[in-house]
């Protein structure tokens, strides 16, 4: 066997509640040598478009070459207008790490996370005293440059419409907020802005490729909304600040509204007309028909705007790529399943950052806040930490992946644990493992960079993978865990009935207080079926309601399950949460091993003569991949990659315990 090793713990410094630094080194692998291992780029034929427009058909994205997973990850603000020379220099490494398409998110305005970046940096749009709407040319020449150079590795790309754009007097608004969240789904003029920008984007002719991103098959998706939904932004609170909801988008939402009423009951609503719709109405005041429906007529009012921005990018800009419309978290799935191409979650495990200053502050562009502080949950392993007893923890991936629904292509267009997660190497392996079980059709890492520089030489913000050098260890296994397709999907598929009727009359039944819930629809359907199941068997819902009622589990493999011990129907993927405090969890298949876990003292055994064990570390702790480079097995003349991470940190960091669980 000729095993190549790669050990990737990084440098740190001692901190009241870091480990001590000795027997730690700087480790920066070189990733540009032509001799280098990490080397997956055979699974990503180039260029990206040669077998046509990517497309949905049933549960897969399809070329004219058949199936094709989205195996990806994230470029975030102004990392997606590098140079030239960074952005061919980014498609190689990416190529090699094995991924075949890119998510270009967050692009459509300034970026300025207050209290880490020193200056802020732009996104597309150009500053511009007279208007909000002007693309600033240099910006659209890199983001067209970028496309084709990835388009040349064999790298797709994914567009997201509208993130974050602020809308203002400059053309006419009064002032919006959080990025005119909820309001652009049903006021015409923003809706008219949105527009706009997709023709200005999507038809100019790319210089570098030739093609109009609406004509390039290497553009492989459209997302129309990142993170919205007036389902969800209007009952979470959103519209509670009474001074930033103007007026003028009141009055079009409450006429709106009464009209919605007039068609449902012929003119006569039971109830009559509201003429002045608050914030949080309806509400306790009103019967509880009003508000069901209320939610009704939310979920009416996002379904047409992906109707009409759907519509608008197929008929009159002439659009081919999937066109997906936000994530599952904000609006209803019949939604999403009804007027889109595909359905879409975020994942994210434990580790997100509690930052003193507000959202809307941190993305000023107007310089640093004197006084930011920023906390992180202690670091800990999900695999160890997250409850399943508890509904819907959204930090679990299981949670989520009960919502994959029958007959769409299911995705997951960001997923990560947060720097400085110690553990956070194994999450990965373990949602791209899920995923190729579950038979997901798109998998995405959040996010390779926020800023311009592309190659930094340490991390520099909590989402930042492009020097996890922890995590990046792993790439290669989890290119051939999900693009290759290592892990078979589930031999078992069982679905769930969710009829449109039976959602909403759950939903109601949860709900009722106040105006509505105050998290995710995903809770109100997450509830249907244990949750844990997805880690033994294919499980999803059908929102038609037409499948006959799922199997039983087995009831030795539900005793099993009782005990803690999961284990996939394919006998590939395994959780072991037994014993509290030697927690891990395995991937055993022919050509990919995975172990992550408390693995000290303890002998593995990953199948075809393969058997892991770790000495004592600082940890306790660590995730180790053995990969098939050439996917010919691990017996003789096997070109294998050997991966083992611990512990990693930024040299110089200092961490201090705040008490409560978070770090600082």
């Amino acid at each position: 066997m000729n095993i190549r090793t790669l050990l990737a713990v990084s440098v740190l410094t001692a901190s009241p509640v870091a480990p001590a630094e000795d027997g730690l080194f700087p480790f920066v692998p070189d990733l540009e040598g032509e001799d280098c291992v990490v080397d997956m780029s055979a699974l990503v034929p180039a260029p990206a478009g040669k077998d046509g427009f990517v497309r949905a058909e049933g549960e897969w994205l399809v070329t004219d070459r058949g199936v094709v997973r989205m195996h990806g990850i994230n470029l975030t603000g102004a990392a997606n207008f590098p140079t030239h020379e960074q952005a061919d220099r980014l498609a190689r490494r990416l190529s090699r790490f094995g991924f075949n398409c890119v998510r270009m998110h967050y692009f459509d305005v300034v970026l300025y996370p207050n209290g880490f970046f020193s200056v802020p940096e732009p996104g597309i749009f150009a500053d511009d005293p007279k208007t909000t709407c002007r693309i600033d040319e240099g910006q659209r020449d890199r983001l067209e440059y970028l496309v084709a150079a990835l388009k040349r590795k064999g790298i797709y790309s994914d567009l997201n419409l509208h993130v974050h754009r602020q809308l203002d007097e400059r053309d006419g608004f009064p002032a919006t907020h959080k990025g005119a969240r909820g309001l652009d789904y049903y006021y015409g003029p923003i809706i008219e802005k949105e527009k706009e920008f997709a023709k200005d984007l999507l038809t100019r002719v790319n210089p570098y490729t030739g093609l109009s991103f609406a004509d390039d098959p290497a553009v492989a998706m459209i997302e129309l909304n990142n993170e919205n939904g007036l389902f969800q932004v209007w009952p979470a609170g959103t519209f509670d600040d009474e001074a930033k909801f103007h007026e003028v988008y009141r009055a079009e939402l409450t006429r709106q509204w009464n009209a919605w009423l007039d068609r449902r009951y012929g003119g006569k609503p039971p109830c009559g007309h509201i003429p002045y719709l608050k914030a949080r109405m309806p509400g306790p005041a009103y019967p509880a028909s009003v508000t069901n429906d209320f939610y009704r007529f939310l979920a009416d009012t996002d379904s047409s705007y992906f109707r009409t921005m759907r519509e608008y990018l197929r008929k009159d800009l002439g659009v081919r790529c999937v066109v997906y419309g936000t994530q599952l978290d904000y609006v209803t799935p019949h939604t999403l399943a009804e007027t889109c191409d595909a359905v879409d979650v975020h994942l994210y495990g434990r580790g997100s950052p509690d930052i003193s200053v507000p959202y809307e502050t941190r993305l000023s562009r107007k310089g640093p806040v004197a006084g930011v502080r920023w906390r992180l949950r202690a670091p800990e392993p999900l695999i160890a930490s997250a409850k399943f007893d508890v509904p819907y923890d959204e930090d679990f991936v299981p949670h989520r992946a009960t919502m994959r629904v029958k007959d769409r292509p299911f995705l997951c267009t960001e997923s990560s644990e947060g720097f400085p997660n110690w553990h956070a190497a194994g999450y990965q392996p373990f949602l791209r493992s899920l995923a190729a079980f579950q038979s997901w059709a798109g998998v995405f890492a959040y996010t390779w960079n926020f800023q311009r520089d592309l190659f930094p030489d340490h991390t520099p913000f909590f989402w930042t993978l492009a020097a996890r050098t922890d995590c990046l260890a792993h790439f290669p296994a989890i290119a051939a865990i999900y693009l290759r397709g290592d892990v078979k999907p589930a031999r078992e598929r069982v679905f769930f009935n969710d009829a449109k009727e039976d959602f909403f009359a759950r939903l109601f039944r949860l709900t009722h207080r106040r105006c509505g819930f105050h998290s995710s629809p995903t809770r109100i359907t997450g509830g249907m079926f244990r949750s844990e199941e997805v880690l033994l068997r294919g499980v999803g819902v059908d929102l038609a309601g037409g499948s006959a009622e799922p199997t039983p589990l087995d009831p030795a493999r539900a005793a099993e399950m009782a005990t803690g011990l999961y284990r996939s129907d394919t006998g590939e993927l395994t959780l072991d949460r037994r014993e509290k405090g030697r927690e891990f969890y395995t991937v055993r298949t022919p050509n990919v091993k995975v172990f992550s876990g408390f693995a000290t003292d303890r002998i593995f055994d990953l199948g075809d003569g393969v058997a892991f064990t770790s000495p004592t570390n600082r940890l306790g702790w660590c995730t180790a991949s053995l990969t098939s480079l050439d996917g010919t097995g691990f017996g003789p003349g096997a070109r294998i990659l050997l991966a083992v991470t611990g512990y990693a940190q930024n040299g110089g960091a200092r961490y201090r315990d705040l008490g409560d669980g978070f770090i600082g």
